[in-house]
């Protein structure tokens, strides 16, 4: 400052300081940097230039003037780049008749972190003056050739995607998330459309021609006319469907068609054909999927070939004749006639189901629901088994006849509900046979055609036996109802202890000498012997011994009660009152021999 002049009390209390080593003037600065350097606010009602050499002045300007004089005072430069270091919003005040914002600066840069935000409803246009861009029009600027750079553009908020209303256009993009198109997408002079990824589109993909194989162009996807579709190999359409739906397709390997839709000639929706030595239809998956699926009209699996050769179908499968076994082409499963159903083996019918229901194993003619057959003497058409050891039943037949083979007991059992259910007759593995009733009917009845007589033999017992038809008879029931036996024997048990309150019997001289015996014979109609008989008429001799009267009910042939009855007699019984009754004449009679010996001697 050795050459400045303080001259502040020339102007009024105001710092004024000429350097006149530099030719600059400072107003409240005493180190002047410019002509003019005022620290604080220029007031004036008018300034004349454009202001483009002022700093700090808002205002677009037209730049930098190259000189203070002459002729390069006209004639200006301006910045290239416009750098925002700040955040800065972008509002264009209500009050003007513009909402256009704009900047002579050709590309405006946003430092690393900074936002410049463009308020709703606002335009900013960089290079206003068209700059960098040629003038179309003497006398109009274009103003198409500024740029905003920055690493990263977004809504005002900073939560979504900026809007360009007016559209975008650009040489390259490149996007690492989705491009969202809202309306149509159009393109020209693009040979390629190069996606790293899946190009998916929301709705249609116009196509003039064909989609051809990267690399491979005789291979494409085409629509060769109007309503047509077709696919081509080798520069070969392989497959195509015409405008009738009708498809066609053919090939070096295969060498077969599809012939699809409903002609004159035909009522398939699509056919198959084949001349050559290949597969007509050939599908692979080596996955867990299946090679093939129907569904219905609802959507509903009907059938199912899986990879594993098996299938499934909801409704019914139809077969002319048979289904072979793979590899052993004369074992099969036959429809061979209308209601008829077979099963073959070794190229011989083993089964056979008629058509009224009769099932014949090892016979085309089944007489009967169950009809078994099997050639030859000596053999077991039908053997039963469990896990049982005795658990195996044989029917077996020979010249002899047949026989039902157990290797335990062999039982019959009626009315089972479960294993409770009592055996009402059992063989055992010895030959004894045992049998339960809880009927009056009987635990055994036997019976025979032959009239009743001594001559026909309804029961027959023998001793000393080694098979079924040997032995040494000792006893008879005869068909007439008398019992034989060797030995003229017939007991009751009677050891004393199984007895108590043994008393002497009492007199039955009355009771015998009151029992009338008749002679009688049956009625022929009841089915008995009609000789006549000596006895004793139950009703007659009910009236002196009631307990020697049996009633027993009479039954139908089904066992049901008619409620009468039929009396016996306990003949054994009145043969023992017989006996007592003789015990009392055999002491009478030696009494009274008794007495006529005295008298004698007398």
């Amino acid at each position: 400052m050795s050459r400045a002049r303080d001259l502040s009390r020339l102007s009024n209390q105001t710092n004024f300081t000429p350097d006149v080593a530099t030719g600059r003037v400072g107003l409240g600065s005493e180190n002047p940097t410019a002509k003019l350097n005022v620290a604080g606010i220029v007031s004036a009602t008018a300034f004349y230039g454009d202001g483009s050499n002022l700093e700090g002045v808002s205002g677009s300007g037209i730049g930098t003037a190259l000189a203070d004089e002459g002729v390069n005072s006209l004639v200006y430069y301006a910045d290239k780049i416009l750098g925002i270091v700040e955040n800065t919003t972008i509002d264009v005040p209500d009050t003007s008749d513009s909402n256009v914002a704009y900047t002579k600066y050709a590309e405006v840069s946003v430092s690393d972190g900074i936002d410049l935000i463009i308020a709703d409803g606002d335009d900013f246009i960089p290079d206003i003056l068209g700059i960098s861009s040629d003038v179309q029009v003497p006398g109009v600027l274009a103003g198409n050739g500024g740029r905003v750079r920055a690493d990263n553009f977004s809504n005002k908020a900073g939560t979504g995607a900026p809007n360009f209303p007016s559209g975008l256009t650009g040489t390259t993009g490149s996007f690492t998330g989705n491009v969202s198109v809202g309306g149509v997408l159009t393109y020209e002079d693009v040979t390629n459309i190069d996606s790293i990824g899946i190009i998916t589109a929301r709705s249609d993909v116009s196509i003039a021609d064909k989609i051809i194989h990267t690399g491979d162009t005789n291979t494409a996807i085409r629509f060769p006319a109007a309503d047509t579709f077709s696919v081509e190999t080798a520069g070969t359409a392989r497959l195509q469907i015409d405008s009738t739906g009708n498809t066609k397709a053919s090939g070096t390997v295969w060498g077969g068609t599809i012939d699809g839709g409903v002609t004159a000639t035909t009522s398939f929706a699509s056919r198959l054909y084949n001349n050559s030595a290949f597969p007509t239809l050939y599908a692979k998956n080596s996955g867990n999927g299946g090679l093939w699926q129907g569904v219905n009209s609802s959507g509903t699996q009907t059938s199912k070939i899986n990879s594993d050769g098996s299938a499934e179908f909801a409704g019914d499968v139809s077969i002319a004749d048979k289904i072979i076994h793979t590899g052993d082409s004369n074992t099969a499963i036959r429809f061979p006639a209308t209601d008829t159903f077979t099963v073959e083996t070794a190229g011989s019918e083993a089964l056979r189901i008629d058509s009224s229901g009769e099932v014949g194993i090892g016979t085309v003619l089944p007489g009967n629901a169950l009809h078994v057959f099997k050639n030859g003497d000596g053999q077991t058409p039908v053997f039963f088994e469990t896990s049982n050891t005795t658990g195996k039943l044989r029917f077996y037949n020979d010249s002899n006849g047949w026989s039902l083979d157990s290797e335990g007991d062999l039982r019959f059992v009626s009315g089972r509900t479960g294993s409770g259910a009592p055996t009402r007759l059992a063989i055992d593995s010895t030959g004894m046979v045992s049998t339960f009733s809880n009927t009056v009917n009987g635990a055994l009845n036997v019976r025979t055609s032959q009239n009743a007589s001594t001559s026909a033999n309804l029961i027959l017992g023998q001793h000393s036996a080694t098979s079924i038809t040997t032995g040494t008879l000792s006893f008879i029931v005869f068909s007439n109802g008398n019992t034989q036996n060797t030995n003229n024997s017939y007991g009751a048990i009677s050891d004393i202890k199984m007895k108590e309150n043994i008393v002497d019997a009492g007199s039955q001289w009355d009771d015998f000498k009151a029992v009338r015996f008749r002679k009688y014979n049956f009625k022929e109609e009841t089915g008995h012997e009609t000789f006549t008989q000596l006895g004793v008429i139950a009703q007659e001799l009910e009236l002196v011994s009631p307990g020697l009267v049996t009633n027993s009910p009479d039954l139908d042939e089904d066992g049901n009660d008619l409620d009468t009855t039929t009396k016996g007699i306990k003949y054994s019984i009145l043969t023992t009152k017989a006996l007592v009754a003789l015990q009392e004449a055999m002491d009478r009679i030696e009494t009274l021999e008794s007495e006529v010996k005295a008298l004698k001697a007398g």
